[in-house]
Formats: structure tokens, C-alpha cells, sequence
């Protein structure tokens, strides 16, 4: 099946300026000074039960002309995370202004609103073997708790919940999402897991703006079934990745050895998703996808 053009968007910010009941308590430990938002799916569907970036499938009225000229996948991604969580990326409207009341994402987008830019950190596609493919651009919108955007902030305190495909909105800092995860309490999935652990490298909000850089190489995953019951997802550079592409077996990969190595490692999740994910990589920084 050939995948489908979708967006996701990674939103931060730092902690002050999250209301403290939205801020995820999993891990009261956490070493980073701002938190992540991320939706949990409903028991149906696509990603289900699972936690993920706000996101959802391109629409053609995705193409809306606006003052930043913003691609349509672009535009997805910060029309996907509205329509989910109720968070409207502008710093040229109060939360509570009469325009956004009763209109669509599409008919403000048209109306001249001013939206945050997105940047692009990152493009997945769905392996082959799923019926149901993506092909994903993600984006990150850093936003912080200045006066400049005191309009973005002040909305967090009035996020809502999208109940026909999110059951739950919660900011939470990557080393307790990652932490839950191999706990078996908060299922994940490939690219929302390697975005995490690639967030988590920096601790401090102040420092995320420096990390980001714009991949547009596609990472394709290709999964095999390991002899202990783990799935394992094989990433670009690892030695069984191009022999499985070619068309090559590569179960006969899975058991790590010898590198070079750029797998996660995983146990299917009940619920979707995936539990107890681990990354195990040997390759160069320049050979792998960035953040």
C-alpha cells in the first residue's frame, strides 16, 4: 500500500509555563526543566492506545495561503494538534477571541491568523509489511514562557480533549516517557520513542532550539521477529537493513552480533504500541536520523 501524506508536531515548553495539573507525575525525578506534549490515543483505529505526538493525515484545504507561507504539511501538523488538544500556535490572537469561536482550523487559516513556524526535524514512513502506511513529516514548535508569547501559554490552561481519537493530553519530560515505557506503562511507537530519547539528550528547554536540524531523509523501518518473542525494528545503517530491503530474510539478522547495529529492540504492548523499547546502535552520528 502506498503511504499516505501525514504531519505530526512535537510541542515544548518549559515547566513554568505549563499549569502543574497538566505536567505528568510518572516520574517526580526527571532531570529535564520542560515537558513534551503528547496525546493518547483511543482503543481504536490508527496508534491505538498508544501515546503519540499530535498529528493526523493531510487534508487538501491544508494548501491555505497565510502570512508565513507555510507548507500544507506544515500546516497539517498545527491544524492536527488544534483540532486534538484545543492548542492554537498563534501570537496574533487571545485565547478567548471572538474570531476563533465557532470557526474552523481551514476558515482562520484563510482569515489572515498568524501562525507559529514550525520546523522540520524529521520524516518516517510506515513499514511495508503494515497494511495501514504513513509517510510523516515531523515538526517541533518550541514555545516559551516570555511575555511575546503569553497568548500560546495562556491556552494551555484551557486544553481540551478531541474524544472521537484522544482520550488524554498530558505534557511529559522525555526521561519519564522513556522510563514508562520500559516499565510497560505508557506504549510507544518507533518514531516517537527515537524523537524522545533524541530530545532527552538535552536537558534544558534553552538548549533545544541549537539541536534542531531538518531531515527530510525518509526512515523506513523494516521489522523482524527475534527467537525471544521481541520484535525488533531495524533503521537505516544496521548490517541486516539494506539485505532486508533488497529482499533479503532478515529474521536471520535479528540476533545481535557483530555491527554495525541501529535497531530498536521492543515487546509488543496489549493495548498498542510497543513496551520495553531499547535502542542498540553502533554507527556513526552521520549515518543515523536526527533530530
Amino acid at each position: 500500500m502506498f503511504p499516505r501524506a501525514s504531519a505530526s508536531l512535537i510541542v515544548t515548553a518549559p515547566l513554568s509555563a505549563i499549569p502543574s495539573s497538566m505536567i505528568s507525575s510518572l516520574n517526580s525525578k526527571s532531570l529535564h526543566n520542560y515537558g513534551v506534549l503528547m496525546v493518547k490515543r483511543v482503543s481504536t483505529g490508527s496508534f491505538e492506545g498508544a501515546h503519540v505526538f499530535p498529528g493526523g493525515l493531510e487534508e487538501p484545504q491544508d494548501t491555505c495561503q497565510n502570512t508565513l507561507s507555510l507548507s500544507a504539511l506544515q500546516i497539517c501538523a498545527l491544524r492536527e494538534t488544534f483540532e486534538e488538544t484545543g492548542l492554537l500556535l498563534t501570537d496574533t490572537l487571545p485565547p478567548a477571541s471572538t474570531i476563533i469561536r465557532g470557526k474552523s482550523f481551514h476558515e482562520m487559516c484563510t482569515s489572515g491568523v498568524r501562525f507559529l513556524d514550525p520546523q522540520g526535524v524529521g520524516r518516517w514512513v510506515t513499514p511495508r509489511a503494515q497494511k495501514k502506511r504513513f509517510d510523516t513529516r515531523f515538526f517541533m514548535v518550541n514555545i516559551s514562557d516570555s511575555e511575546q508569547s503569553r497568548r500560546v501559554v495562556d491556552q494551555l490552561r484551557g486544553m481540551r480533549v478531541q474524544e472521537s481519537e484522544v482520550v488524554q493530553v498530558a505534557w511529559m519530560q522525555p526521561d519519564e516517557a522513556l522510563q514508562a515505557n520500559m516499565q510497560g506503562k505508557l506504549p510507544l511507537f518507533p518514531p516517537q520513542f527515537y524523537m524522545l530519547s533524541e530530545l532527552g539528550r538535552e536537558r534544558r528547554w534553552q538548549a533545544l532550539a541549537a539541536q534542531v536540524s531538518d531531515n527530510r531523509r525518509a526512515v523506513e523501518p523494516v521489522l523482524c521477529a527475534r527467537s525471544d518473542g521481541m520484535t525488533v525494528a531495524l533503521l537505516p545503517g544496521d548490517k541486516a537493513y539494506e539485505r532486508r530491503m533488497g529482499g533479503g530474510d532478515a529474521d536471520l539478522f535479528c540476533e545481535a552480533g557483530a555491527g554495525p547495529l541501529h535497531r530498536l529492540v521492543m515487546r509488543k504492548a496489549e493495548s498498542g504500541g510497543f513496551h520495553c523499547i531499547r535502542l542498540l546502535q553502533t554507527i556513526q552520528a552521520q549515518q543515523q536520523p536526527s533530530l
